[in-house]
């Protein structure tokens, strides 16, 4: 699913090191593909290239027949490459235990990345140690008794976001694709163009993304 590559519009280098502009979708077997496909789509048309990794590599194969292309294994991947990193739900058992995985997921953390994780994703951060004094929700219900949430705070909201890191639950994918844009560091240029050309455009960042959420909801739907 490699998209295209491309510096970020009005930007190009920054002293010695290049602007960041890959994003990284990390899939497993078992997971629910299509929630990290509309921030993978928003971040694409913000010119980032999208990668893709498997544990070892292959092409991954839904459960709804749909196969995607990998561009990495798990142990081919550079951390220090990527702006963003999200993480699907679904029944992530097969690997939340494969220590490369959380390896490329606290390398990517200290080189900076920002993470978008919804419905059993946020068990990976969890288990990587990327939640410890953090906020987040998750799709496991408020009564969950996984060890791993012990050193975070779970709250009951559809998307939480805490500095770098966006987590939700599985109905709120729209708000969650946009919520991991802006955590990024990006915006949503054709959204924004939208609503100033309706005159709509906010004053604010905060309300700049409220606003991008409704123009995505009253397109496609969604609560």
């Amino acid at each position: 699913m490699a998209i295209r590559e491309g510096e970020l519009p009005g930007e190009g280098m920054r002293g010695e090191n290049k602007v960041k502009t890959k994003a990284l979708v990390i899939f497993y077997p078992d997971c629910i593909e299509f929630e990290a496909m509309l921030a993978a789509q928003v971040l694409h048309e913000e010119h980032m290239l999208i990668d893709v990794a498997t544990p070892d590599g292959s092409d991954y194969h839904g459960p709804s027949g749909i196969v995607l292309r990998a561009t990495h294994s798990y142990r081919d991947v550079d951390p220090s490459e990527y702006r963003v990193v999200i993480l699907p739900g679904g029944d992530t058992k097969s690997v939340l235990e494969n220590e490369v995985l959380l390896g490329l997921l606290t390398a990517a953390q200290a080189a900076g990345a920002a993470f978008g994780a919804i419905c059993g994703g946020p068990l990976l951060l969890a288990r990587a140690g990327l939640l410890k004094g953090r906020r987040f929700t998750h799709g496991y219900g408020p009564n969950s008794a996984l060890p791993y949430w012990k050193d975070g705070t779970y709250q009951h909201q559809p998307v939480v976001v805490d500095g770098n890191i966006v987590t939700a639950q599985p109905q709120a994918y729209i708000d969650f694709a946009v919520e991991v844009l802006y955590a990024a560091g990006l915006r949503d240029t054709w959204a924004v163009e939208a609503m100033q050309k309706a005159g709509k455009l906010a004053a604010d960042r905060q309300a700049e993304i409220e606003g991008v959420k409704a123009h995505y909801k009253a397109i496609w739907g969604g609560a």
